[in-house]
């Protein structure tokens, strides 16, 4: 039985091949665990179980292993968008990845699409600032900043968001390792990440969507303040230079217009010869938002927050068979060293 794990939350796909393993953490009880694909204890975590009969909780599935192909799914996408679309990402640049996705959610916006984008604000990669957003005002798109924590709240500025999420009209999501920069769709001249995201489509896929309203309604999710134009010559010098760089981000270009037209020569061929898979069981889940230095003292945060391991737990502990697990992040701390060694039979890729 094929089993699909989708987990916005750590910004990992994870497809397994399941059916009771002995894999436990050591020193934690899971007690509480057992049994979660039955019962759906946690938030934003849910099953969906195919009926061919009445083709109710139908989820269908697309791998993107190449970059370019990847970044025209997500433009056909917002250019399908009639209602809805949420956009949830740990880094958002302002280069050519991100203006031609900018300029798409624009257009969407412009034929009445409500966009809504929420960036994890981290001092080490955060670009997509307050004029951006600003600029993004008049077309309706609201951009909110998740854990704005300044960079000397040690503690709290590593509770950080890695969830990668897009999502359309409650019917179709692409979530996985992929960023928005262009190393991550091929488009970079100095190095290009190899990476992977999943297309869903589906059931599934309001689930989602409800993760993101709570991450984007959570009170640690910032609204923005509008840049103040400032008084001092040398700083309104810098204002002008940042209000002219968004204007011409947000205009269309030669180099744009041909940076379009060989990514979607290279990617349209591929899109249309990649299968969709049918997914007879379907699990979404998702760390929940709000974790920060202050939670940790007043909340028991793994129960309250650490909602992503424990669903792997629960799929980890039915498989008899294998199991195919693919992540960019296998990181050892001091419960996975007491792990006991993974029985025969079953496999781990990173």
């Amino acid at each position: 039985m094929l089993r699909l794990l989708l987990s916005a939350a750590t910004a990992m796909s994870l497809s397994f091949m399941m059916a009771g393993c002995n894999w436990v953490y050591w020193d934690e009880d899971f007690d509480s665990y057992k049994d979660l694909s039955l019962t759906n204890p946690y938030p934003f975590n849910k099953v969906d179980h195919f009926d061919p009969q009445t083709g109710a909780e139908r989820n269908e599935v697309m791998v993107l292993n190449n970059g370019l192909v990847a970044l025209q799914a997500r433009i056909d996408m917002i250019r399908r968008a009639k209602q809805t679309i949420e956009v949830e990402y740990f880094i958002f640049s302002p280069d050519m990845s991100g203006k031609i996705l900018v300029q798409e959610l624009v257009d969407a916006a412009k034929r009445g699409v409500n966009v809504r984008i929420l960036i994890y604000k981290s001092a080490t990669v955060f670009e997509f600032d307050e004029f951006y957003a600003e600029g993004l005002k008049p077309y309706g798109i609201e951009v909110r900043y998740y854990n704005a924590a300044p960079i000397y709240y040690i503690s709290t500025i590593n509770f950080r968001n890695h969830r990668k999420l897009l999502v359309v009209d409650d019917r179709e999501a692409i979530t996985g390792g992929r960023n928005v920069e262009n190393d991550y769709y091929d488009l970079s001249e100095h190095y290009n990440f190899l990476d992977r995201d999943l297309y869903v489509k589906g059931s599934i896929v309001k689930a989602m969507r409800a993760s993101f309203d709570a991450f984007f309604e959570h009170e640690i999710s910032e609204r923005y303040q509008a840049p103040e134009i400032p008084s001092s010559r040398i700083e309104l010098q810098k204002y002008e230079r940042k209000v002219s760089d968004v204007k011409a981000f947000l205009a269309h270009n030669p180099h744009e217009a041909e940076t379009r037209a060989k990514i979607e020569a290279i990617a349209r061929p591929v899109l249309a010869s990649k299968p969709l898979y049918s997914c007879p069981e379907m699990t979404f889940t998702s760390d929940a938002p709000g974790g920060s230095f202050w939670t940790r003292f007043k909340d028991p945060y793994s129960d309250n927050y650490r909602f992503l391991r424990k669903t792997i737990f629960d799929k980890v502990m039915t498989i008899d068979k294998g199991l195919i697990l693919a992540s960019p992040y296998l990181l050892n701390n001091r419960k996975s060293e007491h792990l006991e060694p993974i029985p025969k039979g079953i496999y781990s890729k990173q």
